[in-house]
């Protein structure tokens, strides 16, 4: 019997191929497994240890003041859309700052968090800059202020008649507020 590509019954010329693995093959694949005797032609990754040696310094600045400077291990900034997150050898970027909280963890297990609002975020060459146009560290927020703050703004709303700009203004300033009050009151 010949075996053609439609037959479902193979010749006997085939029915002595192995078929386990999906793969045919003349010979059965062995069933005991042991590491190549021959070296890699691959290099070995050596990323994480370039990434622990490589620093990432980070500059957070207003247009009043500096706020923060120093070598850090990791930097986290909220974005207009999301979370960013930067490590050593981050690709270059610039973006936009949303509102929140931006959080810099140093390399001895410590972190520190400051509340920003609006600017830029700049990445390049192992440095991360962030130009807030308002920046505070967390452990100098108050609760009470920060309640005090959306209470007011909560009790003058826009009339109906305003114009979109006015409604949009309130509700973004609205939106800082109870992210202010939510960090203040965690941290």
């Amino acid at each position: 019997m010949v075996s053609t590509f439609l037959s479902r019954t193979p010749c006997a010329a085939s029915r002595s191929w192995s078929k386990e693995n999906g793969i045919t093959s003349r010979w059965a694949p062995s069933c005991m497994s042991a590491a190549s005797k021959r070296p890699s032609r691959r290099a070995r990754n050596s990323w994480p240890r370039i990434i622990d040696q490589m620093p990432l310094d980070c500059t957070v600045t207003t247009p009043e003041e500096l706020v923060f400077e120093g070598t850090v291990e990791s930097v986290t900034v909220p974005a207009a859309d999301g979370e960013m997150g930067f490590l050593p050898r981050h690709a270059p970027l610039v973006g936009n700052l949303g509102f929140g909280e931006l959080r810099v963890a140093s390399g001895d297990g410590g972190q520190q968090a400051f509340f920003v609002n609006g600017g830029f975020v700049q990445v390049v060459d192992g440095r991360v800059t962030v130009l807030a146009v308002e920046a505070q560290a967390v452990a100098d927020l108050d609760a009470e202020a920060a309640r005090a703050d959306l209470s007011e703004l909560e009790s003058s709303p826009p009339e109906s008649g305003s114009s979109v700009e006015a409604r949009e203004k309130y509700s973004r300033a609205l939106s800082v507020a109870r992210a202010r009050l939510k960090i203040s009151e965690r941290g």
